[in-house]
């Protein structure tokens, strides 16, 4: 299904063959590359197919990236008449290294998108233990509102494939639209960022109806970034808990999940079963080793593992029992006063104590050169920001408290769904000058 309309087997069928045909004749096979459409639909599967056919690798494509140094030799579009593939000329001598399968594109939101390499071997295990640890069937319903170019979508698709359940992709991820596909479609699990659950929770609020379509789901996957305490919190009291999870592209993706029969609440889950993971005792630092995990960044000497074989992640985390709860990034750690913050612990305490929907926070220069903490904020009807304030005054040491707060009406965004921090650190940059966080101590 592609935004509720059905498509035959026999169309899905004939899409793929002439797309197989057509990459082929333009060159695919092991070592080279098809750029997939950079939208959901028949020509993003027909893509994906043609290139396990053929043995070509499927590039995923990044609004951040160029392709022109890829030996890629042709690309795969959406036309409302088909699929469309367009040959390109190979300027590069570079090959993909043999085994690989995928090619797909870090976010970007560092400015340094780098191309992360899996072999078929490591998808086939990611999504054979996913599909296990999510008790995923044939007779599952899966909603993706999210890009299938993207690890997260993508690895949703290859389980579909795998288990032969029926996927029901969306072009966009709106919440209107998710919701009413709950309420009149029999989905059975429905996959998300933090964004989308945050944007259904305010419209679950006064609808029983739509609650209950929700809450008899029977999984609700999320992922992506971390997840504010205040919507888990909220949509657990209404037992319809989100079944979060922890994964990046170079781990293949996923890495850790809770599921039906596997919930911690407060983590992402246990590790899935043959990945092994290792916090760092100095920093924190997740590590990650298994089948899963990349063979290597393309067209860079730069090594995407470690000396010893781990993967560091970036991400700090800490064992809750026997699952793992996600700090936040290393490199999103701020420095005000001297004192070390990890934004996501300030962004915790001001959604879940402030009644606001979504809280950003990051360091912010003043025009002495001072690091002060500031808020991007996106105020919930009715929400009165001076209370806000007031509030955050309340809750945080003057350190801390917000003395920049712009009021948006939804967060910036990458095209994945993830948090865009550059445009949050513009956003607030461009405040900077006026005081609007009101602000007492610390000066």
């Amino acid at each position: 299904m592609i935004d509720g309309r059905p498509v035959p087997a026999e169309a899905l069928r004939r899409a793929t063959d002439s797309v197989t045909r057509e990459v082929a004749a333009a060159g695919a096979a092991p070592g080279t590359g098809v750029l997939a459409p950079t939208a959901n639909g028949i020509a993003f599967v027909a893509a994906a197919e043609a290139c396990r056919r053929t043995g070509a690798v499927l590039v995923l494509r990044s609004a951040y990236a160029r392709t022109s140094w890829l030996p890629a030799v042709c690309e795969v579009a959406e036309d409302p008449a088909g699929p469309v593939v367009t040959p390109r000329a190979v300027t590069t001598g570079r090959r993909f290294p043999s085994g690989t399968a995928v090619a797909c594109f870090t976010s970007g939101s560092t400015g340094d998108p780098r191309l992360v390499m899996l072999s078929a071997r490591s998808q086939e295990y990611q999504y054979r233990v996913t599909a296990e640890r999510m008790g995923t069937t044939d007779a599952d319903r899966l909603c993706l509102p999210l890009p299938l170019g993207h690890a997260y979508g993508f690895s949703v698709l290859g389980m579909a494939r795998l288990t032969g359940a029926e996927l029901w992709v969306e072009t966009r991820s709106d919440a209107i639209a998710v919701l009413n596909r709950l309420t009149r479609d029999g989905i059975t699990t429905l996959d998300g960022v933090p964004g989308l659950y945050t944007a259904l929770l305010s419209r679950l609020e006064g609808s029983p109806e739509k609650l209950r379509a929700f809450a008899a789901l029977r999984f609700r996957g999320c992922g992506g970034e971390v997840l504010p305490p205040a919507v888990e919190e909220a949509l657990a009291r209404w037992d319809a808990p989100l079944h979060n999870g922890y994964g990046l592209t170079e781990a293949g993706p996923n890495v850790a999940l809770n599921a039906p029969g596997h919930f911690h609440p407060g983590t992402v889950g246990l590790p899935l079963p043959g990945t092994e993971v290792s916090i760092e005792d100095t920093s924190g630092e997740l590590l990650v080793r298994g089948p899963g995990v990349t063979s290597g960044y393309f067209g860079t000497t730069r090594p995407a593992l470690r000396a010893d074989g781990w993967l560091a992640t970036g991400d700090q985390a800490e064992w809750v029992g026997p699952a793992l709860r996600i700090v936040g990034r290393l490199k999103h750690r701020i420095t005000i006063h001297g004192e070390t913050v990890i934004p996501s612990d300030v962004e915790a305490l001001l959604s879940h104590r402030c009644s606001v929907g979504e809280v950003v926070v990051d360091a912010v220069v003043d025009r002495r050169g001072t690091p002060r903490m500031g808020a991007v904020v996106v105020a919930a009807g009715g929400t009165d920001l001076a209370r806000w304030r007031a509030a955050a005054r309340d809750l945080l040491p003057p350190v801390l408290r917000p003395r920049v707060v712009v009021p948006v009406v939804e967060l910036p965004r990458l095209g994945n769904g993830k948090l865009d921090r550059q445009a949050v650190r513009g956003l607030l940059s461009g405040r900077a000058r006026t005081r609007v966080g009101g602000g007492d101590g610390g000066e």
